[in-house]
């Protein structure tokens, strides 16, 4: 029980420590993400500004071909212009849904760890998994795979189905064993 207490405390960090190198990957993405649509919004600015001098003296000139030409440079760099607003708009969708989430969390009652014993289904399994509890990488594969299954995808940790999809994914992750 013991070991199997430590592994739990050790799964839980490494479970920490996962969670923290994707946030701060999620972070830098979002941040160059950021920077790349100011720079791509500046780009296209300057450009329009560009191409509409370029029009303007064109019609000045009276050169139909140029002011063709310009017209065409206007035209794409309005499509520009629109993309980069949906750009921004995505972006700021975004970065509305985590907010909304922590809003969520913080609407609800903290819940009392609960004491209770193991899933039979969960003894059995370990059961007939000798390397569980035993091999370090493939225990802690299991206990992310659990939590992606139950956090993310919605499995119920008590269903045959649950079970099911955790050795299928073991196995692809470990086909060698």
């Amino acid at each position: 029980m013991r070991t199997a207490e430590r592994e739990k405390e050790e799964a839980f960090r490494y479970a920490q420590q996962v969670q923290s190198e994707s946030n701060n990957l999620k972070k830098r993405i979002n941040n160059l993400d950021v920077s790349y649509v100011a720079e791509y919004g500046t780009r296209v600015d300057t450009q329009m500004k560009e191409a509409e001098n370029e029009l303007k003296q064109a019609m000045e000139l009276g050169d139909t071909t140029a002011a063709v030409a310009a017209q065409r440079k206007v035209t794409q760099l309005t499509l520009e212009n629109e993309r980069v607003g949906q750009a921004k708009l995505q972006q700021k969708r975004t970065q509305q849904a985590p907010q909304q989430e922590q809003q969520q969390y913080a609407q609800q009652p903290p819940q009392r760890p609960v004491s209770r014993k193991p899933d039979p289904k969960a003894e059995d399994w370990a059961s007939k998994n000798d390397w569980f509890g035993n091999d370090e990488a493939m225990t802690f594969a299991a206990f992310g795979i659990h939590k992606k299954l139950v956090e993310e995808e919605g499995f119920d940790a008590t269903s045959d189905d649950y079970y099911d999809e955790l050795d299928h994914r073991i196995r692809d992750e470990f086909p060698q064993r």
